[in-house]
């Protein structure tokens, strides 16, 4: 639902924090590689937020409220969050490289 609270899944560091018209309300967030394992420039993208709770250069831990559930951006069509994961700190949050596979930190040895 619209408000609902969207907590990080991981501990790590903002590092931006923006508006586009694909995703809306956006927070990204770099995974600290000490409690994750990876330890390459990895982050997490939540799109489509209603409200952001958090800034640039700002440590969060999982758990920890970041954002709200909205239905921000062009294209979205209902309330509800867009997870995007770039595990190989490229920037390419699409690619289709095993390091983008998001299985990687669910599920370490996938």
């Amino acid at each position: 639902e619209k408000g609902e609270r969207l907590n990080s899944m991981m501990d790590g560091t903002v590092t931006e924090v923006g508006y586009s018209d694909d995703l809306g309300n956006y927070v990204v967030i770099k995974l600290d590689g000490s409690s994750t394992g990876v330890d390459n420039g990895a982050s997490i993208k939540y799109g489509h937020c209603d409200t952001i709770n958090v800034e640039v250069g700002q440590s969060v831990v999982a758990g920890e409220k970041v954002a709200t559930v909205g239905n921000t951006g062009k294209y979205s069509t209902g309330p509800h969050v867009h997870i995007a994961y770039d595990g190989d700190g490229d920037g390419n949050y699409c690619s289709n490289t095993a390091a983008d596979n998001p299985m990687n930190i669910l599920y370490p040895g996938y």
